[in-house]
């Protein structure tokens, strides 16, 4: 990573590289293996640079990457980025030396990713960026915005577009819904999604399935974490939507060889299924036991514990959610604290 001094811009030019085998050839996709690891050194000096930026008070105007063949090395591939951000202090001690930062947590700088959600007891779509950053170890700054209106308006207005969450703010770009937000990281991120084409392809089939679909379940199952509901009667349609949430889960299972739908890590397509573990929990579907498992294998993750202490001890009711749970059935138990 190097500096140019003396300009009214400072840039930062972040090469990573990544070869085949000497004689070309790729040996059980090992070629595959290293354009994962040129990625994620390209996001971390990435990450680095704009840190950097932030801490000597200059504004990312421009970021431009690309990943193409090794220019050097036709047998590789070779990863380039240019941010340029404007010079608050043009003789700063730091860019002078050429220096970067020596990690991403630097003491008082944040990452300039910021991430609005809602209640995490009601938030289903708020989850899938958030547990997908979180199991990616992305930094982001996390600001959890109640639902209900403030004086009449809607109170994610004011930063959402479409006045609904998830939200995520990038410096002077806002990315709204989950889907975009995770097509958003996966730009600098090879991680969010299977390296393996084939398993890419089924993640993101399925990712956008539950995007776009399994509108009962969303109705007559609604995300409330702390509730466990004994449901008064079971539709034919979201029976046979839960049927197809378990074919999904267990095709991605068989598939890729589990413990995660598309194989050995979490990737998006298990954040986008995150909301139905919750789902599972509260209403107690019948599934089979694969699919069962793998819900339970999704709850005990670390940041879904930590999401799901933080939806029980929220002291926020909202009605609207409030009227849908009830709606479902019986409440066997309301594990919440107790609301104020």
């Amino acid at each position: 990573m190097r500096v140019p001094k003396g300009e009214t811009t400072t840039r930062f030019f972040i090469t990573a590289r990544a070869s085949a085998d000497q004689d070309g050839s790729d040996p059980q996709g090992a070629f595959s293996e290293d354009l994962l690891r040129t990625y994620m050194q390209f996001n971390e000096e990435m990450h680095r640079a704009r840190v950097l930026l932030a801490s000597e008070g200059l504004n990312p105007a421009a970021r431009g990457a690309r990943i193409a063949r090794d220019p050097q090395d036709q047998r590789g591939v070779c990863a380039d980025l240019e941010l340029v951000g404007v010079a608050g202090d043009e003789s700063s001690p730091s860019f002078a030396r050429g220096e970067v930062a020596a990690s991403p947590s630097t003491s008082g700088v944040h990452s300039m990713l910021r991430l609005f959600i809602g209640n995490k007891n009601y938030a289903s779509w708020s989850l899938r960026p958030w547990i997908l950053m979180k199991e990616l170890s992305i930094p982001f700054e996390e600001h959890l915005v109640p639902f209900g209106s403030v004086d009449g308006e809607p109170p994610f207005k004011r930063f959402s577009p479409t006045g609904r969450v998830p939200c995520l703010i990038d410096v002077d770009r806002t990315v709204w819904d989950s889907l975009a937000i995770t097509e958003y990281l996966a730009e600098t991120d090879p991680r969010v999604w299977p390296v393996d084409p084939g398993a890419r392809a089924w993640a993101r089939c399925a990712a956008a399935e539950m995007h776009s679909g399994f509108h009962g379940i969303r109705d007559a199952c609604t995300m409330n974490c702390g509730l466990r509901v004994q449901v008064s009667q079971w539709s034919g349609a979201v029976l046979q939507e839960w049927k197809r949430v378990d074919e999904l889960w267990c095709e991605g299972l068989s598939r890729y060889g589990g413990p995660f739908l598309a194989g050995a890590t979490f990737s998006a397509v298990d954040a986008f299924f995150a909301p139905v573990a919750f789902r599972v929990q509260s209403y107690a579907p019948a599934i089979t036991s694969s699919a069962s498992a793998y819900a339970a294998r999704l709850l005990a993750l670390a940041h879904m514990r930590a999401w799901y202490a933080a939806a029980l001890e929220e002291p926020w009711r909202d009605e609207a959610h409030e009227a849908e749970a009830r709606a479902a059935g019986s409440w066997l138990q309301d594990l919440r604290a107790s609301f104020k």
